[in-house]
């Protein structure tokens, strides 16, 4: 009896088979249509890279992987810089040297900004009023900074669009402070750029250290 319900089972399935191929191609095309679009969208909100701490003279130390031309990598500081996607409670995002926070035209589904505070003393007093905090806005770039000679443009950090300085195709971290934001818009932190480079030399992969205000 097991048998014979089986071989029901495979009957009914090639009789569906059949029917599916009689469909027109135009029916056929849609599908797939679908199929691309939703892996399009899952693919979009995948964070490319990853955003690593340790402790570091007690500050945070994080390096992010962000070495994906195209994609960025999200870190969430209020979860102690923990690789989130794009659709997650991110902070502040990376692709190569690019930075932006969850705000204006990078993410204005969250309350995010940055300025820099002029400083580069940890001991300096700072406050949530240490400087004017701006939302992201398209940045650009013509040429002889982070993306080589090519002009770029991208949406991001107007404070953090210059926070290395570069000379003969390397970037060297400037020793500026500068005040964040959380996406939340309840929650501040102070970060400082580090470096560009791992330790085998590769490009793709700045280093902060950063403290909760």
């Amino acid at each position: 009896m097991k048998f014979g319900k089986q071989i029901i089972q495979l009957s009914c399935f090639l009789i569906l088979i059949a029917c599916e191929t009689q469909k027109s191609d135009s029916s056929g095309d849609a599908l797939l249509i679908l199929l691309n679009e939703s892996q399009l969208t899952s693919n979009q909100s995948v964070s490319t890279g990853s955003c690593t701490s340790a402790s570091e003279s007690g500050l945070t130390a994080t390096t992010v992987n962000a070495t994906n031309y195209d994609l960025w990598t999200y870190c969430n500081l209020k979860e102690s810089a923990a690789t989130t996607e794009s659709t997650g409670d991110w902070d502040l995002r990376f692709q190569r040297f690019k930075i932006g926070t969850k705000s204006g035209t990078s993410d204005s589904s969250g309350s995010g900004a940055s300025c820099d505070t002029g400083s580069t003393d940890w001991n300096a007093t700072f406050t949530t009023t240490s400087c004017t905090l701006a939302v992201d806005e398209n940045q650009s770039q013509q040429g002889g900074g982070g993306g080589g000679n090519e002009a770029v443009s991208w949406d991001g950090s107007s404070a953090l669009k210059e926070w290395y300085n570069y000379s003969n195709t390397i970037l060297t971290a400037k020793d500026n402070i500068y005040l964040i934001r959380g996406s939340s818009g309840q929650r501040y932190f102070l970060i400082q750029m580090r470096d560009y480079y791992d330790t085998a030399g590769s490009s793709g992969h700045p280093k902060f250290r950063w403290k909760e205000l």
